[in-house]
């Protein structure tokens, strides 16, 4: 951010930075103590630089990917019921795409009023508690038709 910024600012060029992070950085996993916490870093870093570059007229926002069909998930995904769990704690009922993350980033670069937010990319997988969700797969399982 600070590189890309200066070379801006020294352009005279105004725009958005966007840094992809996780939805792990604003929820809690057992497990995912460092990665969490560096994702949640990311997105205040994204709200100071917001801040700091707002006035040469710079946006800076954060990105959070939930559960995506990455090389990086590979393993979960192909671990038999995690795509099923998955779908069956999101509202939308399915696993993101990075298709579905760069059509994210391109919508917060083309606002021209949006700086300084976290914007999850997780069809709705962190609306929840972990308590709700559960409710919210057993609902879907009871709608099910069969």
């Amino acid at each position: 951010i600070r590189a890309v910024a200066a070379s801006m600012v020294e352009a005279g060029l105004d725009g958005a930075l966007v840094a992809i992070s996780s939805v792990n950085g604003r929820i809690a996993d057992p497990g995912q103590v460092a990665y969490s916490s560096t994702k949640a870093a990311l997105y205040h870093l994204c709200r100071v630089a917001a801040l700091d570059l707002g006035r040469y007229g710079i946006r800076v926002n954060g990105i959070g990917p939930g559960p995506t069909s990455t090389p990086m998930l590979r393993t979960l995904v192909e671990t038999e019921g995690y795509v099923d769990e998955v779908k069956s704690v999101t509202p939308l009922g399915r696993l993101g795409t990075p298709e579905l993350v760069a059509q994210s980033v391109a919508n917060v670069i083309a606002s021209d009023w949006i700086t300084g937010q976290e914007i999850m990319v997780d069809g709705g997988s962190s609306l929840a508690t972990a308590r709700g969700a559960k409710r919210i797969a057993k609902m879907i399982e009871m709608e099910r038709p069969r």
